[in-house]
């Protein structure tokens, strides 16, 4: 089921419900989105539940939150916010996750500049592996 359809931010969901009252809130079960930037790269997202606001075009996830970065980067929390207008992600509870040669962890993070930024908030810790050299 298709819960919402923005042009920045295709979302699906495998249940959507409006809430009442005229409400521009769409509550979500198993949402996933991709948010594609204007430099071709991605990032995709994943929770077991998520609201989609209309009107400030915010995605707020939770419970088993994934982020994905085409660069490889992928972080894992429990909860996350997703700001359409501007493509920015962040996260305040603990972050825990991977990239090509890096283990990291946080008290938070946030993803800027359209995905070319991903920060780290709070006491946080980052390990870099050496990239082993090229046999010849």
């Amino acid at each position: 089921v298709t819960g919402v359809q923005t042009c920045a931010l295709p979302i699906s969901a495998d249940q959507a419900t409006q809430e009442a009252g005229g409400s521009d809130i769409t509550l979500l079960s198993s949402p996933k989105g991709d948010i594609s930037m204007n430099n071709g790269s991605w990032i995709a997202l994943t929770a077991e539940q998520g609201q989609y606001s209309k009107e400030s075009r915010k995605l707020t996830l939770a419970d088993h939150v994934n982020v994905f970065h085409d660069a490889g980067y992928e972080l894992k929390t429990t909860r996350a916010e997703a700001d359409l207008r501007v493509g920015d992600v962040k996260g305040d509870a603990p972050v825990e996750g991977q990239g090509p040669d890096t283990q990291l962890k946080g008290q938070g993070f946030r993803i800027t500049e359209k995905g070319g930024r991903i920060a780290l908030t709070g006491r946080s810790q980052l390990v870099i592996y050496p990239t082993p050299p090229e046999r010849k």
